[in-house]
């Protein structure tokens, strides 16, 4: 009888996955169709490639829906199916990224022609964009569970996807378009509520790791750029009151900076006695 119920399950499976393989297929061959494009998109390109990227994270979602599937009918977490989201994750923030850069904290100044080229991206759909962005490294995540072997890497991931966001927002049209009456004023306001969260969840997670996975000085100095750029929208906002408490926030972390530096070098000139 079981072995009856397995094979039922197998069909079941079978025939539920072909319409999701299908979609991936579909998007697949619009993503190389748009690639081939690409050289001769002029002042388009930038904007292509928020496109691919956007359809590279349709992909993810629908890999993790595969994989969800063969949990429930065949009780089996398909690991494939994950790797492979895993990796287009790094293959869609390495496309965004080559448009915004990778900088933590950098000031709007060098930040200004690289957005120009995205300028078709108003605001409801940057706020769409950054939150897909999210998303679809969060989900990913939570299905590889809390004991995967890439637990503690997904956090750097998940900061790599919080400056993306962030380096994607234009902050000084937020600032100029603070009227009400300004079509996407609830969607600014959300889209920076949204960014600062998202940058001191990178911030604390990368400190967590550091404090429990991975004492790598590199790591804790990776999060105070963090702060610091959290820093830079509070007073770009003239939120002095947010600024001050990022500041001393960092000093306690830089103080925690030098002691363990501190005690590094101590161990070293130890070993070098021995």
């Amino acid at each position: 009888m079981a072995e009856k119920i397995s094979k039922v399950k197998k069909i079941e499976y079978a025939e539920k996955s072909t319409e999701l393989k299908k979609q991936i297929d579909e998007l697949n061959k619009h993503i190389q169709e748009m690639l081939k494009s690409l050289s001769s998109s002029g002042a388009l390109i930038n904007y292509k490639k928020v496109i691919i990227a956007n359809l590279y994270m349709n992909i993810i979602m629908l890999y993790i829906k595969l994989s969800n599937l063969s949990m429930d009918i065949l009780g089996i977490k398909n690991e494939s199916y994950l790797e492979n989201a895993r990796k287009l994750s790094y293959k869609f923030i390495s496309i965004l990224e080559d448009i915004v850069g990778n900088y933590v904290d950098v000031p709007y100044s060098e930040m200004k022609d690289k957005l120009a080229t995205i300028s078709q991206l108003d605001d409801i759909k940057r706020l769409k964009l950054v939150k897909k962005i999210s998303y679809s490294v969060s989900m990913m995540e939570e299905a590889f569970g809390p004991n995967s072997k890439w637990k503690w890497s997904f956090v750097d991931l998940d900061a790599r996807a919080a400056n993306l966001c962030k380096n994607l927002t234009d902050y000084k049209r937020i600032q100029e378009n603070q009227d009400p009456r300004v079509e996407g004023f609830p969607e600014r306001n959300e889209l920076l509520k949204f960014i600062k969260i998202y940058i001191r969840k990178a911030a604390d997670r990368l400190r967590e790791k550091y404090e429990i996975a991975n004492p790598d000085v590199i790591i804790l100095k990776e999060a105070i750029k963090y702060l610091a750029a959290l820093m830079r929208i509070a007073i770009t906002f003239n939120d002095g009151d947010e600024a001050n408490n990022l500041k001393k926030n960092i000093k306690i972390w830089e103080e925690k900076l030098e002691q363990d530096e501190k005690k590094l070098d101590e161990e070293k000139k130890k070993k070098l006695k021995k």
